[in-house]
């Protein structure tokens, strides 16, 4: 009986000792298993690290610049214009000066851009391509073709515009626009328009011309002049002078100028000198629209006459200088301020602190002038009356709603 146990107790300790062993087996296996999982895992992040230290840059990607996801990528907020749906294969993108001549050349070539959009990517100093020492900037747009599209500055700015010179009939950024220029900076301007002949001048630091919309606009800083030192002694000559454009047959809203515009006539015959702060001119003879919103100056405008043969007529204006005298198309200036000084020299002076020369088909409302600038047409009864004309103090100008604090 006792030998039976002893052999059964035996035979158990065997079973044991082999579950024992298969168990040591099992574990060793395991570990291993795990040791080499870990190797693997070792290398595989060392092979992933030389692979990328090995890698050539991906090529770069080119995106739309105003997509919302590239402003996500970039983790900023960028503001575009949603006025206008724009086709991505018509628009063009200006980041540098050398992008600008280019575009100045395709619209001087013959392309007008009309339905095309231009963005300013990025701030453009222009004294690369235009200075006292390299010569003047050659206008956007000639009298063959004027630009058309929608210029859109997306509030940058273009400094040190450089124009010294008596061989363009209109002078500034542009030519001329009978599109859209919008959202756009010019600071140090630098124009000087001289004629040496009997011919007449345009200038304008946005444009000569506006035979569309500009808004959104400002000239920070520079001098804006036209000269007139002919000596012919028959003729009329005009000087069109206006911080923001020059002869407008268009709209101008939301705009300032905090620009130094003069006027200066010398030598025989009959000049006229229309400047304003904003714009010079407004011929209604060509179109009815002629509106001017939403601005302001702060600019010193001086017409001045220098000889004794001539006889100069000075329309000197805040805003404005002159309206045309066709009273079935209407022209409006509102909502607009001036705190810049008026001074000027002339024959036929017509000076005021919003308009200079007015008619029948000018419409004044809600503007003003701080005592700083002249009352309107001190010296000349014209149209329309001075009601819609308010002298007022800086402290209430700015309480009022539309000014700012630029």
């Amino acid at each position: 009986m006792n030998k039976a146990k002893d052999k059964k107790t035996a035979i158990i300790i065997w079973i044991s000792l082999i579950i024992m062993l298969i168990s040591v087996s099992v574990i060793c296996i395991i570990s291993e298993k795990r040791q080499m999982d870990l190797k693997t895992l070792t290398e595989i992040e060392n092979e992933k690290v030389n692979i990328e230290e090995t890698l050539t840059p991906p090529p770069k990607i080119t995106v739309n610049p105003l997509s919302a996801e590239y402003a996500k990528s970039i983790n900023v907020t960028i503001e575009v214009n949603l006025d206008t749906e724009v086709n991505k294969e018509d628009a063009t993108y200006i980041y540098n000066v050398n992008d600008l001549v280019t575009f100045r050349d395709s619209v001087n070539g013959g392309n007008d851009y009309a339905g095309k959009t231009v963005y300013l990517m990025s701030d453009i100093d222009m004294t690369a391509v235009c200075s006292d020492t390299i010569g003047s900037w050659l206008p956007i747009g000639n009298t063959d073709t004027y630009f058309a599209g929608t210029f859109d500055g997306n509030y940058h700015t273009i400094s040190n515009l450089y124009i010294n010179s008596n061989q363009y009939s209109a002078s500034g950024l542009f030519f001329r626009n009978d599109g859209t220029i919008q959202n756009l900076l010019l600071s140090n301007v630098f124009i000087y328009d001289y004629k040496t002949i009997n011919e007449s001048s345009a200038i304008g630091g946005i444009s000569g011309y506006n035979n569309g919309t500009i808004k959104n606009c400002g000239i920070l800083s520079g001098s804006i002049e036209g000269y007139n030192i002919t000596t012919i002694t028959s003729g009329w000559r005009y000087i069109i002078i206006g911080g923001i454009n020059g002869i407008n047959y268009g709209s101008i809203y939301n705009c300032f100028n905090k620009a130094t515009i003069k006027a200066t006539t010398y030598g025989g015959g009959y000049d006229a000198e229309y400047i304003g702060g904003i714009n010079g001119a407004v011929d209604n003879g060509i179109s009815d629209k002629g509106y001017i919103t939403n601005c302001y100056n702060k600019g010193d405008i001086i017409a001045n006459r220098e000889g004794s043969t001539s006889i100069n007529y000075s329309m000197a204006g805040g805003i404005n200088g002159s309206v045309g005298t066709y009273e079935t198309k209407k022209v409006t200036i509102s909502n607009c301020y001036n705190i810049g000084n008026i001074s000027g020299f002339g024959d036929g002076q017509m000076s005021g602190s919003i308009n200079g020369n007015g008619t029948s088909a000018l419409t004044i409302n809600n503007t003003y002038y701080t005592s700083n600038a002249l009352p309107y047409n001190e010296q000349n009864h014209s149209y329309p009356s001075i009601s819609d004309v308010r002298k007022i103090s800086l402290d209430e100008l700015k309480i009022r709603s539309f000014c700012t604090s630029s």
